[in-house]
């Protein structure tokens, strides 16, 4: 299976642009990942040895939580569109973070566009996370684009603030475990097609 998915992607392993937008995992899927598991095989280093590609992670609960009480409010009875077409859309219109590979149309038919509550209390804690992200969200339902497109980019913002972001520099052999409905996620793409960036990960659904 590996040397069939070498071939079909040209010579490449896994997805070099993947993680370039803020995002959870699964959240195109019916029931999306609780949990995720990331490790390191390979780490780009710069000229001094300095590891590359911090993955940075960000609180959806925190991000929630300083939202001002009637923004929390408004935000309650929505319900975002998440979608994995559209993701898949954005990234080809990015360059500069590796080549890109587009979606089959097998791909394209088993992932259909998902509607998830703006605002969901954790399966287990209960506790409200905001359940938006820039890389898989693209409005809200019963919501026209003009009046949606500018309440996300707002709350983009504020969920990514830079004094809220934990910068991970990994280490070869580190293993991560993050919660998707505590936590958003993305790469720091400060590496280029020269380096080398091998990442094992795994998904669970958890709940």
């Amino acid at each position: 299976a590996v040397i069939e998915a070498f071939a079909q992607n040209n010579g490449q392993l896994g997805v070099a642009d993947a993680g370039q937008f803020w995002h959870v995992d699964g959240a195109f899927n019916a029931k999306p990942h609780m949990y995720s598991l990331l490790n390191a095989q390979e780490i780009p280093l710069d000229a001094a040895g300095a590891p590359l590609g911090d993955t940075m992670f960000t609180s959806t609960i925190h991000a929630f939580e300083t939202l001002a009480p009637m923004v929390r409010a408004r935000l309650r009875p929505l319900r975002g569109l998440h979608s994995l077409i559209r993701q898949y859309e954005k990234k080809a219109h990015r360059s500069g973070v590796g080549p890109h590979v587009p979606l089959t149309a097998q791909q394209r038919a088993a992932k259909p566009d998902r509607h998830h509550p703006a605002v969901w209390a954790h399966p287990r804690s209960g506790r409200e996370n905001l359940y938006v992200n820039e890389g898989t969200t693209f409005g809200f339902e019963g919501m026209p684009d003009e009046e949606a497109e500018p309440l996300l980019a707002e709350l983009f913002a504020h969920i990514v603030r830079p004094q809220v972001v934990y910068h991970h520099r990994w280490r070869v052999g580190d293993v991560l475990v993050w919660d998707n409905f505590a936590v958003q996620h993305k790469v720091n793409f400060n590496f280029g097609p020269q380096h080398r960036r091998r990442m094992h990960r795994t998904t669970v659904t958890g709940w």
